[in-house]
């Protein structure tokens, strides 16, 4: 049986990585988390989740996706599911990377399913800024999430098998529930 294929979106501290974890826990799943494909890069050029990033940045985090990708596809184990994580805006190179993960579930024919995690404003506000974000390189400011609210929209997939989860008030362990119930309800492949 081919492992599926989730895609977890939302903005930053909305807690993407945290319920990835949580569903790898539980399933054995590999986490692809955008920090995953994006860190080598940041590690090397020092960026601290503050300070803006270098022209050239997002074309070598490109680069290290397109590996990725290409592994998940031609060379992972059927068995093996995935999630993987992001923040989509409504940009053309957001666009094609949706419908390139998108397009990775169908090749690997694997259930593919987006998943859009909110959060009410102060929530992702505390959550942010909380410490345990520093050890990854995420955005940790409040000044930030402000930047991401005034310069972009949330691209949301359009799919069939899209579920919204509101986490403000929801434990990880809940949210991977709630994930897993409406995966078991979902066709084989679409």
């Amino acid at each position: 049986m081919t492992g599926p294929l989730l895609y977890l979106l939302g903005w930053p501290g909305v807690g993407k990585l945290t319920v990835a974890k949580e569903l790898a826990r539980r399933t054995g799943w590999r986490v692809v988390d955008n920090h995953f494909i994006a860190d080598p890069v940041f590690h090397v050029i020092g960026a601290d989740g503050s300070t803006p990033l270098p022209e050239g940045t997002r074309q070598l985090i490109g680069q290290v996706g397109d590996a990725i990708y290409e592994a998940m596809t031609r060379l992972a184990p059927a068995h093996l599911g995935f999630v993987l994580t992001k923040v989509l805006m409504e940009t053309p190179e957001d666009r094609d990377n949706s419908s390139r993960v998108e397009g990775i579930a169908q090749q690997r024919g694997a259930v593919f399913l987006p998943v859009l995690l909110t959060c009410d404003e102060p929530g992702l506000r505390a959550r942010v800024t909380s410490p345990g974000r520093a050890e990854r390189l995420k955005p940790r400011t409040e000044a930030v999430l402000d930047r991401y609210f005034a310069q972009y929209t949330q691209l949301i997939p359009e799919h069939p098998h899209l579920l919204t989860i509101d986490t403000t008030e929801l434990h990880p362990p809940q949210t991977a529930e709630l994930i897993l119930s409406h995966l078991a309800s979902l066709p084989a492949a679409l």
